[in-house]
């Protein structure tokens, strides 16, 4: 079977809340998917979409400049629903099976905002049977005639943070990981780039959680005008480089690393609002994973020292506080930038704990590829952790934050548990 070099595969929630709470970002949607219609696909480069519609039947297709395949109408979907994404991901691969894979989720994103999400639009509903996703091909592209077993969610915490609303539903952190991993076991090999198209997903528990299964991520620090990410303009880089020789650089042999794949979408990112981002971060790259070690280190001298220092408690945590307020749009704050963080915690803290923050920083600096951010954001390291503003914020978060890897492996719960004194 012939393979294109690359495929975007855009999973797009266009829908609302039923009540109101999110507006629908159809309109948005669409105006995107034609921009990137328009240069994929090509030669070098593929394009499969699903649409979740407002209004109407949701549409699968090819995304095609010459518009030779009809799109495909599926009737009412529910973004929230795993099932629905790994289909989509499922009849993409083999439709227009390539190299590299690169997942687009697009729609309403709120990182830390469990909560919140579930009072406005309810708890995340997993499937809880398997079933049989046949692969369905309207179009002359060659694909594979087979069935694929897809195990649906069994159990799924209720609602652990939030992307891709869809009126009374939405996937939870949990329900993603789930559908990352049988993407990457469909592909076989990890998912080249994941581009979080929505806001607040640029964030530290969201990459740890995604890791071991996604190489690159492409994803805003704060909250990002509903135009976007400029998903043409880093269709058109990615096209240049396969199609040139003399440019393919990947340390495998092959045409592009992840990491410069990730990049295309920031370096071809405009920031349109002040808190507008779009960071790139290799997810794969030993700076990363050290980085993440260093930060457990960080959080487990901090623990120590706090016990040590009952009185530091206290002002350890205004620090957090003041630290999350520099979210500047970010209504319900929560989270901070770790560049902020170190600048906050420098105060209250002993030199050498700080120094291990910096250490940690250092790393993900070389983790992150590329950054395009507006002017609130300019000095930002791109990755942000969670740190309440106060203790019912803390609470209110805690009982999901405790189930992600974040929460479990990195000591930082532990920290946030005895200065806000659950």
């Amino acid at each position: 079977m012939s393979r294109w070099p690359a495929l975007f595969a855009v999973y797009a929630a266009g829908d609302a809340a039923w009540n109101g709470s999110f507006s629908s970002l159809q309109r948005h949607l669409q105006t995107q998917l034609r921009h990137l219609q328009a240069v994929i696909t090509n030669a070098h480069v593929a394009g499969a979409a699903q649409l979740d519609a407002l209004r109407g039947p949701s549409l699968r297709y090819v995304l095609d400049p010459e518009q030779r395949f009809a799109p495909l109408p599926l009737g009412e979907t529910n973004t929230g629903d795993t099932t629905e994404l790994v289909k989509f991901v499922d009849w993409a691969n083999q439709t227009c099976p390539a190299e590299a894979f690169v997942l687009v989720l697009s729609g309403h994103g709120l990182a830390f905002q469990d909560e919140r999400t579930r009072e406005l639009l309810g708890s995340g509903r997993g499937a809880a049977s398997q079933m049989i996703l046949r692969a369905t091909n309207p179009f002359s592209i060659k694909t594979a005639a087979q069935s694929v077993l897809v195990d649906a969610v069994t159990a799924v915490a209720p609602g652990t943070r939030s992307i891709l609303m869809d009126e009374s539903d939405f996937l939870s952190v949990e329900e993603m990981r789930f559908a990352l991993e049988k993407t990457a076991a469909l592909l076989g090999r990890p998912i080249d780039v994941v581009v979080f198209d929505a806001c607040l997903m640029s964030n530290l528990e969201i990459l740890v959680e995604i890791a071991p299964m996604v190489r690159s991520v492409a994803g805003a620090i704060d909250e990002i005008s509903g135009a976007g990410l400029n998903l043409a303009g880093a269709a058109r880089t990615i096209t240049t480089h396969i199609s040139d020789p003399k440019r393919r650089n990947g340390a495998d042999g092959s045409f592009f690393t992840a990491g410069e794949m990730a990049k295309a979408f920031s370096t071809s990112y405009e920031a349109r609002w002040v808190t507008d981002s779009c960071v790139a971060i290799d997810l794969e790259s030993s700076p990363f994973h050290e980085g993440v070690g260093l930060f457990t280190r960080f959080a487990g001298e901090l623990l120590d020292w706090l016990h040590e220092h009952p009185e530091a408690h206290a002002p350890t945590r205004r620090a957090i506080s003041h630290g999350s307020k520099q979210m500047f749009r970010y209504s319900s704050q929560s989270l901070c930038d770790l560049r902020a963080l170190r600048q906050a915690l420098a105060a209250p803290l002993p030199d050498e704990l700080v120094q291990t923050l910096d250490e940690a920083i250092e790393h993900f600096e070389k983790a992150v590829v590329h950054r395009s951010v507006g002017r609130q954001y300019a000095d930002a390291l791109g990755i942000s952790v969670f740190c309440p503003t106060d203790s019912t914020q803390f609470a209110t978060n805690r009982r999901d934050y405790r189930l992600l890897l974040m929460g479990q492996t990195t000591g930082w719960l532990p920290v946030l548990d005895l200065i806000y004194g659950t």
